[in-house]
């Protein structure tokens, strides 16, 4: 969603199924990758803001969802994330892993995050967070890894978002990676669309 003065929200769906990813591994190819390209909203009276995102997902499982945005005129907050990835079956004797990175340009900043001074969040089972990386404000290019730790009991989903805001005018990119290894490996026979939730706000004054 966007809100200027007008509001705009939109679900973009990934053209591939969690059976596809899980047919692709052990290829060539063992990820499925998409990146619908960049594309503009306007906020209002020409104010524009631009965002380009991109989703890859692996039968580790695991998530990478990418993003480079320009702010409108106004400090702009952009908010997006995967659908919920729900596994066949539970996974057990679990240990996960999250890394970040996020590059503002040399004339903008990520001036704050939606999770606590955070930019970016993992969960897993819902809402259980993982681990919430990034620290804001920042103003020059960062990586924020986060070593492998253990999940006591069983995973049954995991999700990953980003949410922060970009003062006005200004740019940023950012990576992300989310795994969770586990004994079992999810069975072809769940189907599931990947998607992204894409809500930018334009911040008031």
């Amino acid at each position: 969603m966007i809100t200027g003065s007008g509001t705009y929200s939109e679900t973009l769906y990934a053209p591939f199924t969690w059976e596809e990813v899980l047919a692709a591994c052990g290829t060539e190819n063992p990820r499925k990758i998409w990146d619908p390209g960049p594309q503009q909203v306007d906020l209002g009276g020409g104010n524009i803001a631009t965002f380009d995102l991109y989703l890859a997902v692996e039968a580790y499982p695991r998530l990478e969802l990418g993003f480079a945005v320009t702010a409108g005129q106004n400090d702009t907050h952009f908010s997006f994330s995967t659908e919920v990835l729900t596994f066949a079956e539970p996974l057990t004797n679990i240990s996960a892993y999250a890394a970040v990175g996020a590059h503002p340009s040399f004339t903008s900043g990520i001036v704050a995050g939606g999770f606590g001074g955070k930019a970016y969040r993992a969960l897993y089972n819902g809402s259980q967070i993982y681990a919430d990386l990034v620290d804001t404000p920042l103003y020059y290019p960062g990586s924020d890894p986060f070593t492998t730790q253990s999940i006591s009991g069983q995973v049954s989903s995991m999700q990953a978002m980003w949410d922060f805001t970009v003062s006005a005018n200004g740019s940023a990119s950012g990576t992300s990676e989310y795994q969770i290894t586990g004994d079992i490996i999810p069975e072809p026979a769940t189907i599931l669309l990947f998607g992204l939730g894409l809500t930018l706000l334009r911040k008031r004054k």
